[in-house]
């Protein structure tokens, strides 16, 4: 509360406030949440069967399905290594863009 009072004590907008002092600070935090929220529901595939009924065709879904249903183990391994090469992409991408390392996320 305090920066905010100071900040319009010296003539700044909440605008200038807001897109020049907060979100800068918060943006690692605000990217290591999405990226933790990400690959969190990533891996989920009960919700999905339930939102989307017996028919619908989620990736993890069909990981499932070749392990546990079709005992495919070589086609669900190869979906695996692709959802996992994806979602790794995915994530480094992430943390390039808000210039992290991951070292520093991991601390």
């Amino acid at each position: 509360m305090t920066v905010i009072e100071a900040a319009y004590d010296l003539g700044s907008s909440f605008w200038n406030l807001l897109f020049e002092v907060i979100i800068p600070y918060a943006a690692p935090g605000i990217a290591t949440g999405s990226i933790m929220v990400f690959m969190l529901t990533l891996g989920n595939y009960i919700s999905v069967t339930l939102l989307g009924g017996k028919n619908s065709l989620w990736f993890t879904e069909q990981i499932y399905n070749q392990f546990v249903l079709r005992f495919n183990w070589n086609q669900g391994a190869a979906f695996g290594i692709l959802l996992l090469i994806l979602s790794s992409l995915l994530v480094w991408a992430g943390l390039k863009i808000t210039r992290q390392e991951m070292t520093e996320v991991l601390k």
